[in-house]
């Protein structure tokens, strides 16, 4: 039995199979390309062109698909080769480019460099990317491109309108996050209901925000879930109130009256509930949609969503209910109100 066990593991060692425990080794670019992305990630500009001499890949991708060129592109404070500024950041991409490196490799998010370009909130080198023929199409795993991502992170214009010099679609999700009313309308009736902003906003969510009552309607006829969920746990019926929590609207200076007073939010509402949303979901801080319209001092839509069946006495993940939370805002229409229905 020992012999043949013997002539089996030797029979395996001839075909190039690793004995049993033996420690799999990285193939010989990998030490190289680590380096190099490092080397690129700490602006060693003259340590890029050393091991791209020596012979190390410019395309070389670790674990997370992260290239040199990502790598070049990923820290804010450097700037591209092309583009003349810093004192040792300058001259990065270029040797990277003139070896070979795709400039549209995408990561294992499906991200670009541009993308992350884009996401770094540095125009610099997000220019230079589009003036050096990257692919403005792109897509990532989350369906958007370099455009939704200018729109969502509140880019630079300069970048958003190189994009759109180079013919980029514009997606709906794009048009909303971009507050293009007119854009969005065209797109309603077609465009794609599932892409995402950077919170992870589908485009109902968007036109509820932005108080675009035809869009919300058009895309409740083509079956857009009124119950979607972004990152954050946040629902529609929260976005119609201005899609983001009220302590940090508060904390960024908005007018919280603004939002939940807001033209069309009334009808949106009561547009989402009648379509199926639940008028007691919450967020994952356990807020309600009653609860945000008391902390925005909203008595319509207060009264709207008790009229849809929101339930009074529900308790966000601190104990408060919408009346605690009308209390601790000082909305004095919405208390009495809600003091009313518990009776």
């Amino acid at each position: 039995m020992r012999q043949m066990v013997s002539l089996m593991m030797l029979a395996l060692l001839l075909v190039g199979a690793q004995p049993f425990g033996a420690v799999q080794t990285q193939p010989q670019s990998a030490p190289q390309g680590v380096e190099l992305i490092e080397s690129c990630q700490n602006g060693q500009v003259d340590r890029i062109k050393s091991l791209l001499n020596s012979g190390a890949d410019p395309n070389y991708a670790d674990n997370t698909g992260r290239t040199p060129i990502i790598a070049a592109v990923d820290w804010p404070e450097y700037d591209l080769v092309w583009i003349e500024r810093g004192p040792r950041h300058t001259r990065i991409a270029e040797p990277l480019l003139n070896r070979g490196a795709n400039i549209d490799h995408q990561d294992r998010d499906g991200m670009t460099a541009l993308m992350h370009a884009i996401r770094q909130f540095h125009p610099v080198n997000a220019q230079a990317l589009i003036v050096r023929g990257a692919n403005v199409t792109l897509r990532d795993k989350q369906h958007r491109t370099a455009l939704t991502w200018a729109a969502a992170w509140g880019s630079d214009d300069a970048v958003v309108k190189a994009l759109l010099s180079k013919g980029v679609h514009v997606d709906l999700v794009d048009s909303l996050l971009l507050q293009d009313q007119v854009t969005a309308r065209k797109l309603a009736p077609t465009g794609n209901l599932q892409a995402r902003g950077r919170w992870g906003e589908v485009p109902l969510m968007l036109a509820a925000r932005n108080g675009y009552l035809d869009v919300v309607r058009s895309l409740i006829s083509r079956k857009a879930n009124p119950n979607a969920l972004d990152k954050q746990g946040v629902k529609p019926l929260m976005y119609a109130l201005g899609g983001q929590r009220w302590h940090s609207l508060q904390d960024f200076g908005f007018d919280l009256v603004m939002y939940g007073s807001k033209a069309g939010r009334v009808e949106i509402v009561r547009t989402l509930w009648a379509s199926g949303a639940d008028p007691n979901g919450d967020d994952d801080e356990g807020h309600t949609a009653l609860m945000w319209a008391a902390a925005l001092d909203s008595v319509e839509v207060a009264r709207e969503l008790l009229v849809g069946g929101a339930n009074v006495r529900q308790r966000n993940s601190m104990g408060k209910t919408a009346l605690d939370i009308a209390n601790e805002q000082g909305s004095r229409a919405v208390i009495a109100l809600l003091m009313k229905a518990q009776r």
